[in-house]
């Protein structure tokens, strides 16, 4: 049965460094949530207190309403699945996986149909006997998956699980845990510092940098409506420039950019961005300086199989980056061409840090 996590002022101190400042939150049971930071922006340090494998300094945890606090890691309702994964190498595959059940002391037959049906849902049926040391890198995943799913566990925590593989495998693993959470319907909770994971697998994320919860929303809340510059930049929208004037028109905003008037539609928040992001996919430009809404300078060019990456100066509004399509891409541009910049519908992504609104 998936379990619902409240926290409440939960923060955790070192001496005089706060590792996490005091938060609250609540994760939604049988929810897909990540936390997605870098390095040090205490992510793993709040995945600790939710697992109980740390103590906060001030601050409550709770499970479908019952505070875990001071309750250690093996007598809460859920399972981690560590970065390093912790298996067992002297260990077969099914030994690993039915760690657990043994420590509970759960009868020989019953350990063999659960550890059979967890190695079914992570597709290594037939592999019990393998040695840990045979396995592949997504092989030795899977097992780890399986031997917190054999728990059934009503939360399942994963740190980092898939750092150090290759891109493939990575992605091969990231369907893999969307697959596993629509079939378990257990509450996940993943800690990241990968967007693409982040994006394709949440239903909700939380974004942190230095020990603080920046933003909490959905992919699409957070994509189209980040918080503050940070977050903008660190979902992947690092253009980002000051409009010149900000304006509201009912239920648009208009801003100016260059000289040139821009609206965004449907936009209903109290506040007025004080800045705004260029999605670099939504972004086109033409040989013609005169042919788009704006004019830029092509300042660099760097090809990327499927697309080209242009860095633009555009004249009076500041640096941006354009992801274009290799068959879009006019032949005749090269690093010092003077070009069009359009901006197709959806390129304006507002930064929610007020601004004063101007006539």
């Amino acid at each position: 049965m998936a379990i619902s996590i409240g926290l409440r002022g939960l923060c955790r101190r070192f001496g005089d460094q706060t590792a996490l400042a005091p938060l609250d939150l609540d994760i939604r049971a049988g929810e897909f949530f990540t936390l997605l930071g870098s390095s040090g922006s205490g992510k793993s340090t709040l995945l600790k207190l939710i697992g109980g494998f740390d103590q906060p300094s001030a601050g409550t945890v709770s499970f479908d309403g019952t505070d875990v606090t001071r309750l250690p890691a093996n007598r809460r309702q859920c399972n981690t699945v560590f970065q390093d994964l912790a298996l067992f190498p002297h260990m077969s595959v099914e030994q690993n996986v039915a760690y657990g059940l043994r420590v509970r002391r759960e009868s020989r037959a019953d350990c063999a149909q659960k550890v059979a049906e967890a190695l079914k849902l992570v597709a290594l049926e037939g592999y019990q006997r393998r040695a840990i040391t045979a396995l592949s890198g997504g092989q030795r995943q899977r097992v780890a998956l399986a031997r917190s799913l054999v728990m059934e566990p009503g939360i399942l925590l994963l740190d980092e699980p898939l750092t150090g593989l290759d891109e493939r495998l990575r992605q091969q693993m990231r369907d893999e845990f969307g697959r596993l959470h629509r079939k378990t319907g257990a509450t996940f909770v993943l800690v990241t510092h990968n967007q693409d994971e982040a994006m394709s697998l949440s239903d909700r994320m939380g974004i942190m940098h230095h020990g603080r919860l920046e933003q909490v929303g959905t992919p699409f809340e957070i994509l189209h409506r980040p918080a503050n510059e940070f977050v903008a930049r660190f979902v992947g929208l690092e253009s980002i420039l000051t409009p010149e004037r900000v304006m509201r028109d009912g239920e648009r905003l208009a801003v100016m950019i260059a000289g040139q008037r821009f609206d965004l539609a449907d936009y209903r928040e109290a506040a007025l961005p004080g800045k705004i992001a260029l999605r670099s996919d939504r972004i086109r430009i033409v040989a013609d300086p005169g042919g788009g809404g704006l004019s830029g300078l092509v300042t660099a060019l760097q090809f990327r199989g499927l697309h080209y990456e242009c860095s633009l100066d555009l004249r009076g509004a500041g640096h941006v980056t354009a992801i274009i399509p290799s068959v879009e891409m006019p032949r005749t541009i090269s690093p010092g061409s003077e070009v069009g910049v359009i901006l197709a519908d959806g390129a304006l992504v507002p930064v929610m840090e007020q601004a004063k609104e101007t006539a």
